[in-house]
């Protein structure tokens, strides 16, 4: 099996994602995975594909809620949900 080139070391964890287009209108909900400085993965129902811009808000239990702007850098099929990889190109503090 191939090693992972990580730039930033991950950190687990199970809260709910909101994801939007680029209007910040709600297009669907899914789960994260895990997050480092530089990006999260999470498993959602929507399809979004590789390049593609992701807005997203998320709660990380010790640094409070967060709005994401990135870009999908990977997705792989897990059961009935796909796994996403998204790199951070803007994160913004909502509270904490």
């Amino acid at each position: 099996m191939g090693r992972e080139k990580r730039t930033a070391q991950r950190k687990r964890h199970n809260s709910a994602i909101e994801i939007f287009d680029e209007g910040w209108n709600l297009i669907g909900l899914g789960r994260l995975v895990d997050y480092s400085s530089v990006g999260i993965s999470f498993a959602a129902s929507e399809e979004l594909v590789p390049h593609e811009k992701v807005h997203a808000r998320l709660r990380l239990f010790d640094k409070g809620i967060k709005e994401i702007e990135g870009r999908v850098v990977w997705r792989r099929q897990d059961r009935n949900m796909t796994v996403y990889g998204v790199k951070f190109e803007k994160v913004k503090d909502v509270n904490r």
